[in-house]
């Protein structure tokens, strides 16, 4: 099975815990066999998303796509997602699931009688 991954190892800084990580599970992917397709810091326009899907070909089966990368906001990983999509690209979750992963007040009431009660502040008043 094809897995392609969505990296942002290519442009964070090395010398930094995080960055080494990020350098690392995307060498293991490629050491794998996964297709990696580098992510810019920055996809604010859809130009520049089409660039880093411009080597990316439209596969003829579905393919899984999985992220490497730092927690994007919803809108990106939303671009990502759409872009993966029309290259026949699966993300393991969608938009709403990554949202729902991500976002505490989403989250908590699937684990509510799993752990301590918990509450969001929204207003510290």
């Amino acid at each position: 099975m094809q897995i392609v991954v969505f990296s942002e190892a290519e442009f964070r800084d090395e010398t930094t815990t995080n960055g080494r990580e990020l350098t690392l599970m995307t060498d293991t992917a490629r050491l794998l066999g996964c297709r990696i397709v580098p992510l810019p810091d920055a996809l604010d326009d859809d130009p520049q998303l089409e660039g880093a899907f411009a080597y990316v070909p439209v596969f003829a089966e579905p393919v899984q796509g999985v992220w490497v990368g730092y927690i994007p906001t919803p809108e990106r990983y939303r671009a990502v997602y759409d872009a993966a999509r029309r290259h026949n690209i699966f993300l393991v979750n969608s938009p709403e699931q990554n949202r729902t992963a991500m976002e505490f007040p989403r989250f908590y009431p699937l684990l509510a009688d799993l752990t301590p009660r918990s509450v969001v502040v929204t207003d510290p008043a």
